[in-house]
């Protein structure tokens, strides 16, 4: 849907589907619709890898289309293991950690995007979409599609926009309920 590191796309390829959703969202009263931004991984795990290594928080072996990583413990480490990776960035209080927050800003400007494609295109419909109900989510780099890219597609797949609808009472909501 996007660039590597762009947050435009081009709203009349994804018309139906956009339509789709504004209708969904329209009809069922009482739902709020969250967009969730995406991002690439590779080049976090980059930076995460060579300062990793560099501090010996990482030792690495084999060839490079078959490297092995192992933990300052010695217990292997595995880069596709997103949790694990952001847990030691955390953890280790990594330099690593400025990517991870440029990472979450490019993921919300995406969904941001896309919720101003949204509710224009509800507009030129002139379907009554409150935009109080779409809700945007910079979610980083915490749920990769593809923990590892290996190519471009790959790379492709993890820089998404995803949808969720949500059903709520709208006598139990506060503002606080939207702090996502």
């Amino acid at each position: 849907m996007f660039e590597e590191a762009g947050t435009t796309f081009d709203p009349d390829k994804y018309k139906a589907d956009f339509e789709r959703i504004i209708q969904s969202v329209v009809t069922n009263g009482n739902t709020v619709l969250v967009i969730r931004g995406h991002v690439d991984t590779l080049e976090m795990l980059k930076a995460f890898r060579d300062e990793a290594v560099k501090n010996n928080l990482l030792t690495v072996a084999g060839p490079a289309n078959a490297r092995k990583y192992t933990d300052k413990d010695g217990k292997p480490f595995d880069l596709a293991n997103t949790k694990k990776v952001l847990e030691m960035i955390d953890k280790e209080k990594m330099d690593t950690a400025s990517v991870l927050k440029d990472a979450r800003g490019l993921s919300e400007q995406r969904a941001r995007g896309v919720r101003a494609a949204i509710a224009s295109l509800s507009e030129k419909l002139q379907l009554q979409l409150d935009a109080n109900r779409l809700v945007v989510e910079g979610v980083g780099l915490r749920e990769p599609v593809v923990p590892v890219p290996r190519s471009a597609d790959d790379k492709a797949k993890n820089r998404r926009v995803e949808f969720k609808i949500f059903k709520v009472s709208p006598e139990k909501l506060g503002k606080k309920d939207f702090d996502l």
